[in-house]
């Protein structure tokens, strides 16, 4: 993976600037990390920045466009299936944070699997799955075929 962006998410301009940026146009497959910038959160076996563990993908759009969706536009507002509720009261609240955007072969399989590894290596070294995450994707030795 290589980092292409890595910006402050203190307005919810930077985030809706990333729809124009080149490097997440149409067709570009993205994991991203938002973090804590100055705090670290507790989980049960020790603390950590991380909040949320995503990716994303848009082949008629650019990818750039899934970012804004996480913030809600108000802090009592929620928005469309892609806003991240934690995500929101901690942006809302002023807590300072961070976006880390890396770039992942085109391959849909390679970047949910590149998400699904992330996001399980965060529950094996805090104790559990970062605290804005939601929904978890099954692990690779869980999973129905």
């Amino acid at each position: 993976m290589e980092e292409i962006i890595n910006i402050d998410v203190n307005k919810r301009e930077n985030l809706l600037d990333l729809e124009k940026d080149n490097n997440l146009g149409k067709g570009v497959s993205v994991v991203y990390i938002y973090y804590l910038k100055n705090t670290k959160i507790t989980y049960p076996s020790r603390n950590s920045k991380i909040l949320y563990i995503g990716e994303a993908h848009r082949d008629k759009k650019p990818t750039g466009v899934r970012f804004s969706q996480h913030i809600s536009t108000k802090i009592h507002k929620g928005g469309d299936t892609g806003t991240n509720l934690i995500l929101s009261q901690y942006f809302y609240h002023e807590h300072k944070i961070g976006l880390k955007i890396f770039k992942t072969k085109p391959k849909t399989k390679v970047r949910k699997k590149t998400e699904l590894n992330l996001i399980y290596a965060h529950i094996k070294k805090f104790g559990s799955p970062p605290i804005a995450q939601g929904k978890i994707p099954n692990s690779p030795k869980t999973k129905k075929k």
